[in-house]
């Protein structure tokens, strides 16, 4: 592969056909913000591609064999953009609960192609300097779809992505969706008491109850003000349980 040219996003393509990885890449040949680092075919080759060129974007097909292209995403650093290139739509739900960037439909237009990338620009591309952490007990103002909403950092439950906007729990048990993403989340909380368990979930440490583990890959996370757990999978477990070890507190 080429090296990247300045300030392009690093990008690798794993689909496990090399037509369809081809169009894309000469789609793709028509936007110089986007170079393409890296190819695979299959899952163990993606973790090996993506472990070598540490892209910042991942083109990602669902059907794999063997698995499918949900199984790569705990191998990518949180703040990887996934772009699910598939020919099923099926899956597109299941797609933004991920955190996915978008989900674009095989073959892929031109047009809707540059749209993604307007996507990535725009969510990714953010002045750091405007970023400004909030204290623990500091109010935040933001607009919901029902209006204006006041809370403090320590209300919030767990923040869940839902595509651009995000799912945000309160201790009142009354759920919040807002126009801000994960990434955003990241840099606005406080410090400490916050982490993130994965592409699509941040808990509020102080509003653990107990989580129960099922077995390895399944546990319920009980939550101040919330009926419902929330059901978390291996590599969740595993960050939550190293969270709260390092605060000292037992699940």
């Amino acid at each position: 592969m080429n090296a990247a040219p300045p300030n392009a996003w690093r990008a690798v393509l794993v689909d496990d056909e090399r037509l369809a990885r081809q169009r894309l890449k000469t789609l793709l040949a028509s936007h110089p913000s986007v170079t393409v680092v890296g190819e695979a075919a299959d899952l163990a080759a993606a973790r090996r591609v993506i472990t070598e060129q540490q892209p910042e974007v991942v083109f990602l097909d669902i059907h794999l064999s063997p698995g499918d292209g949900f199984d790569l995403l705990p191998a990518l650093p949180v703040e990887t953009a996934v772009i699910f290139v598939t020919a099923d739509a099926a899956y597109g739900v299941r797609a933004f609960e991920t955190n996915a960037l978008d989900y674009l439909l095989k073959p892929v237009h031109p047009d809707r192609l540059a749209t993604t990338l307007q996507r990535l620009e725009s969510r990714v591309r953010k002045p750091a300097a405007q970023d400004r952490r909030l204290a623990p007990e500091e109010a935040i103002i933001l607009k919901s779809g029902l209006g204006w909403r006041r809370f403090s950092p320590r209300e919030i439950t767990t923040i869940s992505a839902a595509g651009s906007y995000s799912r945000t729990g309160l201790c009142n048990g009354e759920p919040v969706l807002l126009l801000r993403s994960l990434e955003e989340w990241d840099r606005l909380l406080p410090t400490t008491g916050f982490v993130r368990v994965g592409r699509s979930l941040i808990v509020n440490l102080g509003a653990v109850q107990h989580f129960e583990i099922k077995h390895r890959d399944a546990a319920f996370l009980h939550l101040h003000g919330t009926k419902t757990p929330v059901t978390l999978g291996r590599a969740a477990i595993r960050e939550l349980r190293r969270a709260l070890e390092a605060a000292g507190r037992e699940h």
